[in-house]
């Protein structure tokens, strides 16, 4: 908090475990409510005492908050696609008036299969959809039941037959098996703590899942009730977030001053760069010579590995104006493709970290982009619901279409 009279911090408060996303005053400025995207959703604050007096529970990134004239009722609107109403003329005693349902899915994850025929999402309310995308016309989604809870990864294995979903909330994280073919669950796998990310590795033959917590967790596909799981140096990977070629399994972790590349079998640093910021996005090449990282600051970090860690620098890539959700590469490594919460999705030459394009905006923000497997298309899908493919060459939006509601 700041003094309108001073440009210094005169108060700071610390309470939340994710980034605060929206803030409201009470009428009378006695209570300060804060939402974030971790834990707990909604704090109260006593402005005076600069103490944390309720905690509100709320599915989702708390992206708005607001209040009645009167202080007494509180509007909290969630990227689950919820508004919730408080009763909060009694701050330490706030209630739960009513939930409202029904507001577009935001979409979160999204994935070409090897054909290019076949786009996988994932959304807040646990479904995972199955988009044929082979025409026009695009026919409605296939409905792949994950449970209620949020999906946040999904991936195909490389010879299109099986589909991954990782999701949950809590303490009922899993990841889960599908037939691509027929829609048929083929295995619900529980693990401890939120997954980040999957990989196909070694063919398709194994699945890998990188946790918030520094664990990597391995199935093996034909028999996915076995688990391995392996602990990295949370030293070293606050984040286990697993990128990989197809017979190549590398995992980017980073500390608060140090970026690694760590073997996922042995957990053996095998590169360490040091770090330009808060790192929350990361993605290899497929010729693993380029890494590009990025998170909460606007700018993308695109590191050559060729060249000797000793001396390796980063290139910063400067265009976009809010927070970096997602960063991914072209098959050939040519291009870098990012997608933001301003809304945008950018296209950056590579070799010269130039800016080439920008395709357009969502109405609201980017979540994830996915680039087809010849590099001719490019997937963006956004907090609104829709799912956007736009031609790579000619900058043109090929197909809008809407995940089915709630």
């Amino acid at each position: 908090m700041g003094d309108t009279d001073r440009v210094d911090t005169v108060q700071r408060y610390q309470g939340h475990t994710g980034i605060v996303w929206s803030l409201a005053f009470a009428p009378d400025d006695r209570i300060l409510y804060s939402g974030c995207d971790g834990h707990p959703s909604i704090l109260l604050w006593d402005v005076a005492n600069k103490e944390a007096v309720n905690q509100l529970v709320q599915l989702g990134t708390i992206w708005s908050l607001a209040l009645t004239p009167d202080g007494n009722t509180l509007a909290s609107g969630s990227e689950a696609g919820t508004v919730a109403l408080w009763n909060v003329a009694q701050p330490t005693m706030a209630a739960l008036l009513h939930t409202h349902y029904g507001y577009p899915k935001a979409l979160r994850a999204v994935d070409w299969s090897p054909c290019g025929h076949w786009l996988a999402t994932g959304d807040n309310h646990g479904a995972v959809l199955r988009w044929c995308v082979s025409g026009p016309p695009v026919p409605p989604p296939r409905r792949f039941k994950a449970g209620d809870e949020p999906i946040t990864s999904v991936v195909f294995s490389p010879d299109g037959n099986l589909l991954a979903a990782t999701g949950g909330v809590q303490e009922e994280y899993h990841a889960q098996l599908w037939a691509v073919a027929t829609g048929m669950l083929q295995e619900t796998m529980p693990v401890n703590s939120e997954l980040t990310s999957l990989v196909f590795a070694d063919g398709g033959r194994r699945l890998l899942g990188g946790s918030r917590d520094s664990m990597v967790y391995g199935w093996d596909c034909e028999a996915p009730t076995e688990v391995t799981v392996r602990q990295i140096d949370r030293r070293k990977c606050h984040y286990a977030g697993i990128t990989a070629a197809l017979h190549t399994n590398l995992m980017v972790g980073y500390s608060d001053t140090y970026l690694y590349l760590l073997q996922i079998d042995t957990g053996e640093v095998v590169r360490q760069l040091p770090a330009s910021g808060e790192i929350a996005f990361a993605a290899l090449d497929a010729s693993l010579s380029q890494l590009a990282c990025a998170g909460p600051h606007h700018t993308i970090a695109l590191w050559d590995l060729t060249e000797p860690a000793v001396s390796a620098q980063p290139r910063l890539l400067v265009g976009h104006t809010n927070s970096v959700k997602a960063v991914r590469f072209s098959p050939d490594g040519r291009r870098l493709f990012s997608a933001s919460l301003d809304r945008s999705i950018r296209i950056w030459d590579v070799a010269t970290g130039a800016a080439i394009a920008v395709l357009g905006e969502h109405p609201q923000y980017v979540a994830d982009v996915a680039v087809s497997p010849d590099g001719g298309r490019v997937t963006s899908i956004g907090q609104e619901g829709t799912l956007r493919i736009w031609d790579v060459e000619s900058r043109g939006l090929v197909h809008i279409l809407h995940a089915p509601g709630p």
